[in-house]
């Protein structure tokens, strides 16, 4: 169904093989299918039959963790999710799908040399950790949280990055 979907996409590889990636929680609630190249790393999100590019993946791993909250309260979703790119200067970035504007949003906010994830704290609110990788393949990425690096939050009407102080 993505392939028929998006025409857009051409790899350089010789194999490149799509995998839909998209978490169960995620897919067994929300309209969100979303798609990664398995050499490449190309991440995509395919939403209400349209395919939308989820933030840059040259010499890094792609999107690599997802959480899906309604921070900002319109009644519609956002899809938030952590990339990384950089050959030779690794780094780890976050970015959210506004699934009501249809826009994807890159916050800047850059982690150097190192990744992160998505999690939730015991307080329901939405962090941005540091990452201990297991990578077994470009598609199959398991990470664990760490220390917390930022809190994404709703403030002075619009969704923010708002960095740990120590």
């Amino acid at each position: 169904e993505f392939l028929r979907q998006f025409k857009g996409y051409e790899t350089t590889y010789d194999q490149d093989i799509c995998y839909n990636i998209t978490p169960k929680d995620i897919t067994d609630r929300y309209d969100f299918c979303i798609f990664k190249y398995d050499t490449s790393c190309g991440s995509f999100l395919s939403y209400d039959k349209e395919v939308y590019p989820l933030g840059i993946w040259f010499g890094g791993y792609g999107v690599t963790s997802f959480a899906v909250s309604d921070l900002n309260q319109d009644g519609y979703f956002e899809l938030f999710f952590t990339y990384s790119w950089g050959s030779g200067a690794h780094r780890s970035l976050v970015g959210y799908f506004d699934s009501a504007t249809k826009e994807t949003i890159l916050p800047d906010f850059i982690y150097w040399g190192n990744d992160m994830v998505l999690n939730t704290d015991s307080n329901g609110i939405l962090g941005i950790y540091h990452a201990d990788c297991d990578i077994e393949s470009f598609v199959d990425i398991e990470m664990e949280a760490k220390d917390r690096l930022a809190s994404i939050v709703w403030e002075s009407q619009e969704i923010s990055v708002v960095e740990e102080t120590e």
